[in-house]
């Protein structure tokens, strides 16, 4: 007779019981032997006693039922999804560091090699020159960098410019454009995600294998593939007509191109930023276009009113910001922001809560109830481009970088100065200049780069992925009672 407090594995799966039955079963057994008379209470010896067997069968449960799910990636952890994804022919993807092109300067035949960079912010981060270099007549020239510390370092235009390693007549070093971000060891979430989309390497729609096959690449973690299938250029993404598009956020530009090589169709034309020319398995060269993914910085304004029940503090504050970031970060690439969807993350509802914190959903519904986050105007967003140009502004107008970004009546948050925001309706836009009311108040002040928070939806480029690298700056949260 099998044990009814032992592990059932059937056409439905495995299914186990609760503690208080494993007791209850041991319990009802030692009575059955001594006697319904004899006292197993939890203060007895023999209560304790019952309590270790009970806990020892319970654990040995729990022990069945893990080993049985680590066999389905959905619910396999750690080691066992790391094992389990091999089937699909993939495997967790390890940390990389970030890349860039820094150009250095100095004396003509200045050789430069073993040699570090490092940023004028005080990041305390340290880049690798790929060496050696020879300074060429020109004294300058273009070279890679790679950060010495794992995962998505970034470093923005303009920031590489500190010599660690000093030589003689190497003078100069500066970085035109942003790294390519690295990635830390990826998470088991992540893992999941991307073992569901390798079961389309294999696929019958071209396109989908085309995702699977570049996705498959050690060094990339996102990737996505546009198709134009008619007679004219795209007039929202500019792909010409029968053509496709492949955008990617990897760092071996070489394996990416030779996985869109391999599983494209003989014939159609591929476009994009980057440019890499692959070697077919006949001998034929093959240039290959894909976009590098773009980071789109997102900016989040919240505005949190505290239950008068009371219980809130500033670690629940973290969790919400936290939650945002996970939202925001699991996005798609070229799937837009929309503002309302924010509200579930900002008031810790949802998988990107759970995600993000670590805890329960039971758990965040406690510490949501202590705040709330209002619509229609508790939650604004901006990009990094949404911003004031020049100034110092008093009155009821200012010049922004791109008008087009808002529409008149729309409501807006001002950034009048670090942690005071300022609500009005913007009545005309004239290019880039917004007139609103009302006016911002006397005293203060809109400073130049100082955020402009709309409250409206925020509009991702196809080649591009909404972004949160900073919590702390790009989440501001404005807590009220």
């Amino acid at each position: 007779m099998t044990t009814p407090v032992v592990v059932t594995i059937d056409e439905n799966g495995i299914s186990g019981v609760p503690y208080s039955t494993v007791l209850q079963y041991f319990q009802n057994a030692f009575q059955s032997i001594y006697g319904s008379d004899i006292v197993i209470s939890a203060d007895t010896q023999d209560g304790q006693l019952l309590g270790v067997y009970s806990a020892a069968l319970d654990d040995t449960n729990n022990a069945a039922i893990t080993a049985f799910n680590s066999f389905r990636p959905g619910f396999a952890v750690g080691a066992g999804l790391s094992s389990i994804v091999k089937i699909n022919g993939i495997s967790r993807k390890i940390a990389t560091t970030s890349t860039v092109v820094v150009t250095l300067g100095g004396t003509v035949g200045t050789v430069i090699q073993n040699a570090y960079v490092s940023d004028g912010l005080n990041l305390n981060t340290q880049w690798f020159i790929v060496g050696p270099v020879t300074i060429p007549p020109s004294a300058v020239i273009d070279t890679q960098a790679i950060c010495t510390t794992l995962g998505a370092v970034p470093a923005g235009p303009n920031t590489l410019t500190q010599i660690v390693t000093p030589i003689p007549g190497w003078q100069t070093v500066n970085n035109a454009n942003s790294a390519v971000l690295g990635a830390p060891v990826e998470t088991d979430a992540q893992l999941r995600r991307r073992q569901t989309k390798s079961t389309a390497i294999p696929a019958q729609t071209v396109q989908c294998s085309i995702e699977g096959n570049v996705l498959a690449v050690p060094s990339v973690s996102r990737a996505k593939v546009y198709e134009n299938a008619t007679f004219v250029t795209d007039p929202v993404t500019g792909i010409p007509s029968h053509s496709i598009a492949v955008v990617v956020q990897g760092t071996d530009p070489v394996a990416i191109a030779t996985a869109i090589a391999n599983t494209k169709p003989p014939g159609i034309p591929t476009y994009g930023n980057v440019t890499q020319t692959v070697m077919s398995s006949c001998g034929i060269p093959n240039t290959i276009n894909y976009f590098q993914l773009f980071l789109e910085n997102i900016f989040v304004l919240v505005h949190m009113k505290v239950s008068p029940s009371g219980g809130y503090s500033d670690p629940i504050g973290v969790y919400a910001q936290q939650a945002i970031m996970q939202y925001i970060n699991n996005m798609d690439i070229g799937q837009q922001v929309y503002l309302g969807d924010i509200y579930s993350p900002a008031n810790l509802d949802g998988d990107a809560a759970t995600e993000a914190t670590g805890l329960l959903q039971s758990q965040l519904d406690q510490y949501g109830l202590t705040y709330s986050v209002t619509a229609p105007y508790g939650l604004a967003l901006a990009r990094a481009d949404m911003h004031a140009v020049g100034g110092p502004y008093s009155g009821n107008g200012i010049n922004v970088t791109n008008g087009a970004e808002y529409t008149v009546g729309e409501v807006i948050w001002l950034t009048l100065e670090p942690g005071v925001f300022f609500m009005t309706t913007i009545t005309t836009i004239v290019g880039n200049a917004l007139y609103f009311n009302p006016p911002i108040p006397t005293g203060t002040t809109v400073n130049d780069g100082s955020m402009v928070y709309g409250v409206g939806n925020v509009f991702i480029d196809f080649y591009g992925a909404a972004n949160i690298a900073d919590m702390a700056s790009q989440i501001q949260l404005v807590v009220s009672t």
